[in-house]
């Protein structure tokens, strides 16, 4: 459905505004799938925090070693955590 309502929309439309969309969910809900469909429309990169931890993690940088010990024990990485992972992002 969000296809069909998205494509109809000219890019030009959204130019002369800033819009920052947050898509939130349980895992495996299709945030990721609705931000790429989304995101061309609009012209905006999709940041996927799942991705970044995950990349932070392939990395074995220190914060990358710290989110592991989290993910290891079936923990969620804690919110301080994550938003240093975001902030150095973007």
């Amino acid at each position: 459905m969000l296809g069909r309502v998205w494509s109809g929309y000219p890019s030009r439309l959204f130019q002369c505004r800033s819009y920052r969309v947050v898509l939130l969910g349980n895992p495996g809900v299709g945030k990721g799938t609705y931000a790429a469909k989304i995101s061309g429309p609009l012209e905006a990169p999709s940041v996927s925090v799942g991705e970044l931890v995950r990349k932070e993690i392939a990395s074995n940088s220190a914060l990358g070693q710290e989110m592991k010990r989290f993910t290891e024990q079936g923990k969620l990485v804690p919110d301080d955590v994550i938003l240093s992972l975001v902030r150095n992002t973007v």
